[in-house]
């Protein structure tokens, strides 16, 4: 673990007893109806969701339900995102990358906020993980050019092969919607940019929506505002 690492988990793991024990935290946390009994202080939760390596189903449910609070609640979210912390150092160990823990921790958050607990069936927090990694390394190397990615072919580095074209506008669209979810882009928003793309006349969009067109024009300022800042920071 490099010595960035340990200083950004040190200061988790301090956060965490803190907040663990937290009179009013974990009054909240009992309020959510998670476990049997109210917890004695937040690791239960931690706990109860799979932090103590227990693999099951039950676990599992229990993690899915935190996520969805988790949704409209910063300390949910903390839970989860302590939780995941164990996999998101060991996905930082095998990246060998300075800032590999920071950002899988800034990932894990947008992908916690934003994830969608019908989107799978079982295994959230390997999703989780897994949404993190993508969202903080992966999208970024897909986009390097073949160049970048030389092709091992047996016992040798070999030169790229040419890449298919990966669908053009039409995809770097639904990508950049994609984005724009994980970033936290409300559904509603995205809603109403479907219905623009399906059907530019802003009156028409206005009267299905039952609003006025100067609602719609306004609200597709701010969501095209929103998603050059998507687009800027991909």
């Amino acid at each position: 673990m490099s010595d960035r690492w340990y200083t950004t988990n040190a200061r988790l793991a301090t956060e965490w007893l803190r907040l663990s024990h937290c009179p009013v935290a974990v009054g909240r946390a009992g309020r959510w109806g998670l476990l049997p009994e109210p917890p004695a202080d937040l690791d239960e939760v931690v706990n109860a969701v799979g932090g103590d390596r227990t693999d099951s189903v039950e676990a599992d449910l229990l993690l899915r339900r935190l996520v969805a609070i988790a949704r409209d609640d910063e300390l949910a979210a903390r839970i989860v995102i302590e939780r995941l912390r164990r996999g998101l150092l060991s996905i930082a160990k095998r990246r060998r990358e300075t800032r590999a823990f920071e950002d899988l921790l800034s990932a894990a958050w947008i992908a916690v906020r934003t994830y969608d607990p019908c989107r799978r069936n079982r295994f959230v927090a390997a999703a989780l993980l897994a949404d993190a990694e993508w969202h903080a390394f992966r999208r970024q190397e897909r986009r390097k050019s073949n160049d970048e990615l030389p092709l091992f072919d047996g016992d040798r580095w070999a030169a790229p092969t040419p890449l298919e074209d990966d669908g053009g506008p039409e995809t770097e669209l639904a990508e950049l919607l994609a984005e724009a979810r994980l970033a936290g882009v409300a559904t509603a928003d995205l809603d109403l940019i479907d219905l623009l793309l399906q059907n530019p006349s802003v009156d028409e969009v206005a009267a299905q929506l039952e609003v006025t067109s100067r609602t719609v024009r306004n609200r597709r300022s701010r969501i095209a505002a929103r998603l050059r800042e998507v687009a800027l920071a991909a």
